[in-house]
């Protein structure tokens, strides 16, 4: 069961990890739909504009486990992880800093048998639209809904939907360039052929 309560949030500006923004996964991509779009943000408790947003989400994930009691009539309701989590290092350590993810359905069927989609918009820190790449390490602020919900196999939890993104750092992504694959560049160089001769196959 979800609530039909939502409140729309948007996050400080924090680092991404691994965000897929552009191209939806499909790795865990329930049947019926086109995967998703994801994005994880790290949040520092130290930061004092991370700090009050940390604190807000966990609010609402403690509303959101008394509205699903109260709705299911269950006093002592099974809790879903929250949104809001220790990150930790690879040996499993806590860190000390908190990760949050966001995810959006790509697109899917409907009940009535017609398509939809749905991709996140991206937008640059003047608003205008962003198309680019959003890479490991980038710089974003997310706009985001939170909703509570229910599922007995896991419990009451806050879902967190992504509604849209702003990049202020793209952050680090494959090579492209051939000056960052390692080739010397000569900019006055010709390629052979390039004056319209006859290549020989």
């Amino acid at each position: 069961m979800k609530s039909t309560k939502k409140t729309n949030l948007v996050t400080p500006v924090c680092v991404a990890l691994w965000p897929k923004l552009t191209i939806p996964t499909t790795k865990f991509a329930k049947p019926g739909t086109k995967g998703s779009y994801e994005v994880q943000i790290v949040l520092d408790p130290s930061n004092e504009k991370h700090a009050p947003f940390i604190d807000r989400v966990n609010e609402l994930y403690e509303e959101a486990i008394a509205e699903m009691a109260m709705l299911e009539k269950k006093p002592k309701i099974k809790r879903c992880d929250p949104p809001i989590r220790p990150l930790t290092d690879k040996e499993g350590n806590e860190t000390g800093l908190f990760a949050l993810r966001a995810k959006a359905t790509a697109g899917g069927t409907r009940d009535d048998g017609t398509d939809w989609s749905f991709k996140p918009r991206g937008f640059t820190p003047k608003g205008e639209p962003y198309t680019g790449q959003v890479n490991h390490n980038a710089k974003l602020a997310l706009a985001i809904t939170a909703r509570p919900f229910y599922v007995a196999s896991v419990g009451a939890g806050l879902t967190l939907a992504l509604d849209a993104y702003q990049v202020y750092e793209a952050g680090v992504g494959g090579r492209e360039t051939a000056t960052e694959f390692g080739f010397e560049v000569d900019p006055e160089a010709e390629a052979e052929g390039e004056q319209g001769e006859e290549r020989p196959f």
